[in-house]
């Protein structure tokens, strides 16, 4: 892509990394956002809640701690799964080519002890926005910029070190969590023993593939009980439990309470 078909006659937009928007969005269940092609860069950090990236005929499912990007001409849209909030960055310029390929194609799930710097850079860019000046603005996105491009550069390291099919068993269980997953299952799906699923999954990742999809699992439903009115048993079969008793056991044991003592403890919050 030619610099010059991007940029227009301002100087700021030809040498620095411009911003054109940031926001703090709250988004319903149900809500649908769209994302439309632009010319310019998308970024959308999912605060608190859960979400569907809808992409051609693809479809997957997301928590909280997700970053999405879109390139330019890119589109897609985000369907709400509970009660959200999304910050929002959308900027261009030239040095935005370099950040370009370094930034993840796909939804990315940030290591929560990343998401307190990640807001600093994103609220940053949300309350400077309105003073308008270039300078500054540049600043923080390249500050945002460098974060992410630092932290995926880690995660892909961790990954390359992981055996490949590893990586493949985690982002299928990712996007099929909800679902009644069986190690038959992903020996079909991946043409390999039930063993040696058992055996690279626990080794790369300290866990078994289960056990992973069942952090989703109570990840999402302590999202859902905070956000929503559901009930604990449509909370239960809307995530695959295989009964409400199961999951309130399971997230008593993780979280210390059961889920209807978690949702008083949100009330303040959500008043």
């Amino acid at each position: 892509m030619e610099i010059d078909s991007i940029m227009d006659y301002d100087p700021a937009k030809r040498y620095l990394l411009y911003l054109y928007g940031a926001d703090k969005g709250q988004y319903s269940l149900g809500n649908n956002l769209f994302i439309g092609e632009t010319g310019f860069h998308k970024l959308y950090f999912l605060i608190s809640g859960s979400a569907t990236l809808k992409k051609g005929n693809r479809a997957d499912s997301f928590s909280s701690g997700t970053l999405f990007y879109f390139a330019p001409g890119s589109c897609g849209s985000i369907l709400f799964e509970s009660e959200a909030k999304v910050y929002s960055v959308f900027f261009d310029g030239s040095p935005a080519l370099y950040y370009e390929p370094i930034l993840p194609k796909t939804p990315w799930c940030v290591d929560k002890s990343f998401h307190s710097a990640i807001t600093v850079c994103f609220e940053r860019l949300i309350s400077h926005e309105i003073l308008c000046n270039d300078a500054l603005n540049a600043k923080n996105l390249t500050d945002l910029l460098t974060l992410l491009t630092d932290l995926y550069g880690r995660e892909r390291k961790k990954a390359d070190n992981a055996p490949i099919h590893a990586v493949m068993i985690r982002e299928y269980v990712r996007r099929h969590y909800k679902e009644n997953l069986s190690l038959d299952a992903l020996a079909a799906e991946f043409h390999l023993s039930k063993f040696h699923i058992c055996r690279i999954f626990k080794n790369a990742f300290c866990m078994t593939f289960l056990q992973y999809q069942f952090e989703l699992r109570l990840l999402s439903a302590s999202e859902l009980i905070k956000s929503t009115d559901m009930t604990i048993s449509d909370i239960s079969n809307y995530l695959g439990f295989e009964s409400p008793q199961a999951m309130i056991r399971l997230f008593k044991k993780k979280y210390g309470c059961t889920p209807g003592d978690y949702r008083k403890s949100a009330l303040p919050a959500l008043a």
